[in-house]
């Protein structure tokens, strides 16, 4: 039931019914007349398209030389069957003997993605979905849709989400002990860190409330925000806990007076 609304906004950028024109070589025939494949192919690429040459100098620049038939010579169907491409005794063969051009359809620009043709799908998560529940939804759609022989990867934040999965959990972890032990050197004690790491939960709740009140998703966006949060309150709580460590060692006050003055005396600079 989750699968239509975990995902919105899907949309692609891949178009399979521009008009295009089917222009099979019939080998045999080539074969027979002495003309290369390889040069009737190089030919219609040559005409049709364009084909690079060489480079020349002029004016103080250089310009790059392209060949191409004239417009007027290839602008429908019978005209590019007139063109000609040289067979192997140096008579001019006609391209319209080699090959039986249909009017098709097929993508009109076809993409690669680690050498693989592929289509690019672009998408948000659904209100109140996480990204991570979008990725998951998608997964479960090509893998029930997608025929045998097909597959897909993920790129951009989304690559970058699937690659990280449940590390974000094990470097909050690892970076509350980095600080732990970067508090402890710095205040010489075990025991003062604690009041500047039991600040965060604190200031936390506020956010975590108004994310489930707005119904918000826990995105990659979001967590970058509480981070930052984070960095917030313990930068304050280690400005008021220095304070009120030295009023408690040096002035004698005890714990409530020392932390109500450490906050008096921080509070300007916090709110600055």
């Amino acid at each position: 039931d989750a699968l239509p609304i975990s995902v919105a906004h899907l949309m692609t950028s891949f178009r399979a019914s521009a008009p295009q024109l089917f222009a099979p070589i019939d080998r045999t025939k080539a074969e027979s007349l002495g003309v290369k494949v390889g040069d009737a192919m190089d030919a219609l690429q040559t005409y049709v398209g364009s084909s690079y040459v060489n480079l020349f100098s002029k004016f103080g620049q250089v310009f790059q030389v392209y060949v191409q038939a004239d417009a007027p010579f290839r602008m429908t169907v019978d005209d590019v069957k007139h063109l000609y491409v040289r067979n192997r005794t140096n008579e001019m063969v006609p391209i319209g003997t080699l090959t039986d051009m249909q009017p098709d359809t097929g993508p009109a620009l076809i993409s690669l993605y680690n050498l693989y043709p592929s289509s690019n799908i672009y998408g948000i998560a659904g209100q109140g979905y996480s990204s991570g529940q979008a990725i998951q939804t998608l997964e479960k759609l090509a893998k029930q849709i997608l025929p045998a022989g097909m597959s897909f990867e993920w790129t951009s934040t989304a690559y970058q989400e699937k690659i990280v999965g449940n590390m974000s959990y094990y470097i909050f972890l690892m970076s509350l002990v980095l600080v732990y032990l970067i508090l402890a050197g710095q205040y010489e004690n075990w025991v003062t860190p604690f009041a500047v790491i039991f600040s965060v939960p604190l200031a936390l709740l506020g956010t975590v409330a108004v994310l489930l009140l707005l119904g918000l998703e826990n995105n990659m966006y979001t967590q970058i925000g509480i981070l930052l949060l984070i960095a917030l309150a313990a930068k304050n709580a280690i400005l008021i806990v220095e304070v009120a460590r030295e009023q408690r060692e040096i002035h004698n006050k005890s714990i409530i007076e020392a932390a109500l003055i450490g906050a008096k005396i921080r509070f300007r600079p916090i709110i600055m």
